[in-house]
């Protein structure tokens, strides 16, 4: 396969305003680094699902330029799995300088109120965010 070309005509589609045909080029990257910015410039764009996988695939340590995108991402959507991915990350201290404070609040509000978390009740979310290491997802 030429990724090269695949690559230019998928980045083209999404700057026509095709989401999806970006998405399944960072989906199909054979190269990790190559799909961590292609998920970079999706989130830029605003594409929630690039902001969740890029805050759940980041590199450790996360790049400044990187971590900013994925905190407007957030910002974007409070109640997010960006949020929560962002919110383990500063409760672990993986890959971002650990803030427990705002890693809590962060992931709390994400996991309680998110489309996806919302079933959780509050006290299994506490539970969650005193375990760094804890996922929701089974």
């Amino acid at each position: 396969k030429d990724y090269a070309t695949e690559v230019r005509l998928w980045d083209r589609s999404c700057q026509l305003g095709s989401i999806e045909g970006f998405q399944v080029a960072a989906l199909n990257h054979p190269e990790l680094d190559i799909r961590i910015r292609m998920y970079a410039r999706g989130c830029r764009l605003g594409d929630e699902s690039s902001c969740v996988q890029l805050a759940g695939q980041a590199p450790s340590p996360i790049p400044a330029d990187m971590l900013a995108t994925i905190e407007d991402g957030c910002a974007r959507d409070a109640h997010s799995m960006t949020c929560y991915w962002l919110g383990l990350r500063l409760l672990a201290g993986r890959g971002v300088p650990r803030d427990e404070v705002r890693g809590r609040a962060i992931f709390l509000q994400a996991c309680v109120n998110g489309p996806v978390y919302g079933k959780q009740t509050p006290e299994e979310c506490a539970v969650a965010s005193a375990d760094p290491g804890h996922s929701l997802i089974e």
